[in-house]
């Protein structure tokens, strides 16, 4: 029989060590939620990009992160079954997106989710709702409590329409983070189409045609006022370059369109520029229309020349009257005056044959 260490130790008297005390894990911080999510790319593009019709800003408030990720942090008031992992969480903060001069406003703001079961829930935005896809999401449980659904997909889309112009554009999928709501601040940020801030003249004129004139030819002058108009833009476009050319002079950086995409813009000519000259329009879309410029003694000159003419007809016809057949008036009583002899030579002749007749015949 073989005796362990262990039971010699009891025979001669050693105590045996105590168990060790088991220690208590660490207590993790629960962590903030939040929800990621870009909204749409697909819009954020069309937005903001110089070759879209929109020329636009994304606007944001109280969101971190940024395009294709913006990060809203969540809110008080949530509504949230930890055992279930059912409820709804509140998150803050907005991102506007802003285009077509403001025919385009479209904000996303203090989203709410809902999840209804593991693989049912939706997103409550922009006056909204979309269906989530959780079914096919990633599911984590975190160590502090706290859930994770990451890759969410969103079900719906968005418009791009200024006065319903753009199209539709699909929504990005969504990560989201069930905690305790967050204390991060944040602050706010525009990001603007560059289109204002990169637009330039064409080096020659882009177009000749789409241009109405609607000053009269001759009174277009070197330094005088011009009012063209064109339609064909964007409703309620900006940033319109208005540009003369042989050689490009800007004459305006922001003419705009109205809500029918119709621009009507009165400005002043260049001084000292006459000849032929193609003014044009430069946006969305590219017009243009060929102009003559006269100097402007030669329009104060013919307006002279007019009136001396037009006093000389006026002295003329003072002088002599003219009847409403284009005739003089002297010779109408010219020819009154010779139908008044003719009448009366036949009235004399008549009363000298009566007399003759009468003689006649007394004598018989």
């Amino acid at each position: 029989m073989k005796v362990s260490e262990a039971q010699w130790d009891a025979l001669d008297g050693v105590k045996p060590a105590p168990e060790p005390t088991p220690t208590k894990p660490a207590e993790v911080a629960p962590v903030a939620g939040s929800l990621t999510w870009g909204v749409s790319s697909g819009f954020y593009e069309y937005t903001t990009d110089p070759a879209r019709p929109a020329k636009g800003e994304v606007r944001t408030s109280g969101v971190g992160g940024g395009a294709g990720g913006y990060v809203f942090p969540q809110a008080t008031g949530s509504s949230w079954n930890a055992e279930t992992r059912t409820g709804t969480v509140r998150y803050s903060g907005s991102v506007t997106f802003w285009g077509h001069g403001g025919a385009m406003n479209t904000t996303f703001a203090n989203p709410v989710i809902t999840v209804n079961s593991p693989i049912s829930g939706s997103i409550t935005a922009n006056g909204t709702t979309y269906v989530l896809g959780l079914a096919s999401a990633g599911f984590t449980a975190n160590a502090d409590g706290s859930i994770t659904w990451s890759n969410v997909p969103v079900n719906g889309g968005v418009s791009g329409g200024g006065n319903g112009g753009g199209g539709g554009f699909g929504m990005d999928n969504l990560t989201f983070t069930v905690g305790v709501a967050s204390a991060a601040n944040y602050g706010s940020t525009v990001t603007t189409s560059p289109a204002a801030q990169t637009r330039t003249p064409a080096a020659a004129a882009p177009a000749s045609t789409g241009i109405t004139v609607v000053t009269p030819p001759q009174q277009l002058a070197a330094g005088g006022e011009i009012e063209i108009t064109a339609s064909g833009f964007q409703p309620n476009e900006t940033g319109i370059l208005v540009v003369i050319y042989s050689e490009p002079t800007v004459l305006d950086t922001n003419a705009k369109a109205d809500a029918n995409g119709v621009v009507r813009w009165i400005g002043t000519l260049p001084e000292g520029l006459t000849g032929k000259h193609t003014i044009t329009m430069q946006g969305s879309i590219n017009v243009g229309q060929e102009i003559t410029i006269v100097a402007a003694d030669e329009t104060k000159a013919a307006g002279k020349s007019a009136t001396v003419t037009e006093t000389a007809e006026t002295t003329a016809g003072a002088a002599t009257p003219i009847s409403d057949g284009g005739t003089p008036a002297w010779a109408w009583w010219t020819g009154a005056l010779a139908l008044l002899l003719i009448a009366g030579a036949s009235t004399g002749l008549v009363v000298a044959q009566r007399r003759k007749a009468e003689h006649a015949a007394t004598e018989l």
